[in-house]
């Protein structure tokens, strides 16, 4: 008896629901743009003086129900003509078609004029130029390369895509290795800072004096036109809307290294700068031509005997520091703005390495174990100027000085069995490079800025030393455990590589003029 009371009722229910619905009427159609008939999503139709109503979809089209009887309906648009139809009568179930044509009102909004600077440093600005540049285009902005621990540009490249680093420097895109590749400061040209190839050493560049970095795959009539593989575009940091002042301090842990041993050669006091201080410097009574093979032995002796190897039993982790600085003033009524900034990073390493070479039959030729303990040392300073003559004319001067050391001593053991030898190998390695960048750079827009001409004028100076570059070996025989390790020096074929010193220096300038072409 409940069961049926029950079916009773919802048969009760369902038949008013279905009267009511039968009572009104079904207000659907589209409302477009009258100029172009483009859909105008979010536009409102509602009953006058109510909130009934609906707002139209993606494709412009809207439908609601109301009850049977005449209706004034509203339809309103930001930036169109608010219309009111009248008299639109509606129908018990029945559908009223509406095509509402809306007409824009050009008094509601005449011109909007926005002007600012575009912030190199954003990830908005690099993806902006990723979708209106006509070549192939990736990189990295600065906010991105903060929530990383990359300190050197050489670290950066290796987070773009089609990018690796050979060496920890040199940089290879798609393939194709460092001399296909050309590297920019600021849109103008770097000079190679190797003295037998051409390639440019990306460890040298701190990331902290970046805006970004930008690297072209394809060829445009305003890159250079000798590569094959990519144009590396740097842009340092840029003279920002309003001043800051911030100072960064960051640290690293290696398991390797930190806390544990850490062997280094005897040290300059502006080591820690990643400058040489003269120590190892060749003395200034050394010829630079012998004239006879007999007076070798005799200079050698004035050499310093430098071959100490300190041990420091709990290594520190690595350090960077960060200090930079924007301000803008006015000078003679034009907007003039600097930055500047400076970085420092020194990153001690060890690693181990193993190393063997095998003959045809696979019998083996030798078996090393190295140890090389690794010190890096980055630092750099930019000062930056722009001085803005009016809106659409503007004049830089940029200015960039880096330097990267690099320290490695490299301890070798093992066995040369074709040679019937034990092995011990001490090598001592110091490099730096110095990169000082000097800039003039002009950009002046015309027709309203609709046409845009940029200039630029630079000079570059690269300096790379490498001083006593030091290699020792000494052996005995694998048969003879009571021998002594002797130093190796075959008689009749001396080599660096069994026990000598090398001293290199170079140093390349290189001056850029960029000017548009019509």
């Amino acid at each position: 008896m409940k069961k049926f009371n029950l079916l009773g009722v919802l048969f009760l229910f369902f038949t008013l629901n279905l009267a009511a619905q039968q009572q009104k009427g079904t207000v659907k159609g589209s409302i477009l743009d009258n100029a172009n008939n483009e859909a105008l999503i979010g536009a409102s139709i509602f009953v006058e003086k109510t909130n009934v109503g609906a707002t139209a979809d993606i494709d412009g089209n809207f439908s609601f129900n109301l009850e049977f009887g005449v209706y004034n309906l509203v339809v309103s648009y930001v930036g169109f003509q608010k219309q009111v139809l009248s008299n639109i009568k509606v129908e018990a179930g029945g559908v009223t078609p509406l095509e509402i044509r809306m007409i824009s009102d050009q008094n509601v909004l005449t011109e909007v004029v926005v002007k600012t600077v575009v912030q190199k440093k954003s990830v908005g600005s690099l993806m902006m130029l990723q979708q209106k540049t006509p070549s192939f285009v990736t990189g990295i902005s600065s906010d991105d390369m903060k929530k990383s621990p990359d300190r050197t540009t050489s670290d950066v490249l290796k987070r773009v895509s089609g990018t690796t680093i050979q060496d920890n420097k040199f940089v290879i895109i798609r393939g194709l290795a460092d001399r296909y590749n050309t590297a920019l400061i600021n849109g103008l040209a770097l000079p190679s800072t190797e003295p037998d190839r051409k390639a440019f050493a990306f460890d040298i560049f701190p990331s902290g004096l970046l805006d970004n970095l930008i690297i072209y795959k394809t060829a445009t009539p305003d890159l250079p036109g000798e590569f094959a593989g990519g144009v590396i575009l740097l842009n340092t940091k840029e003279v920002p809307e309003e001043g800051f002042t911030t100072f960064t301090i960051g640290s690293s842990y290696n398991s390797q290294t930190t806390g544990k041993i850490f062997q280094q050669s005897e040290r300059g006091k502006f080591d820690w700068l990643g400058f040489d201080d003269g120590t190892r410097a060749l003395p200034k009574s050394f010829p630079s031509v012998l004239e006879d093979n007999k007076d070798s032995y005799a200079y050698s002796k004035t050499l310093t005997n430098d071959w100490k190897i300190n041990r420091i039993a709990a290594m520190r982790p690595a350090q960077n520091y960060q200090f930079a600085m924007a301000r803008r003033t006015s000078i003679a009524g034009r907007d003039f703005g600097m930055i500047g900034a400076i970085t420092y990073n020194n990153t001690p390493k060890v690693q181990f390495n193993e190393r063997n070479d095998f003959n045809v039959d696979k019998s083996q030729l030798f078996a090393y174990q190295d140890i090389i303990n690794k010190e890096n040392t980055s630092a750099g300073v930019l000062l930056n100027f722009a001085y803005y003559i009016n809106p659409l004319n503007k004049i830089q001067f940029n200015n960039t000085y880096t330097n990267n050391a690099d320290q490695q001593l490299t301890l070798r053991e093992g066995f040369q069995y074709d040679a019937g030898r034990n092995d011990k190998a001490y090598s001592f390695f110091f490099a730096n490079t110095s990169l000082l960048s000097n800039q003039l750079i002009g950009e002046h827009a015309l027709k309203e800025g609709k046409m845009k001409i940029k200039w630029g004028l630079a000079h570059n100076n690269v300096d790379r030393t490498v001083p006593s570059y030091r290699r020792v070996l000494y052996s005995k025989p694998i048969d003879d455990a009571e021998a002594s390790y002797l130093a190796f020096i075959p008689d009749g074929t001396p080599s660096p590589n069994y026990a000598g010193r090398f001293y290199g220096k170079q140093n390349e300038k290189n001056y850029t003029l960029d000017v548009p072409v019509f």
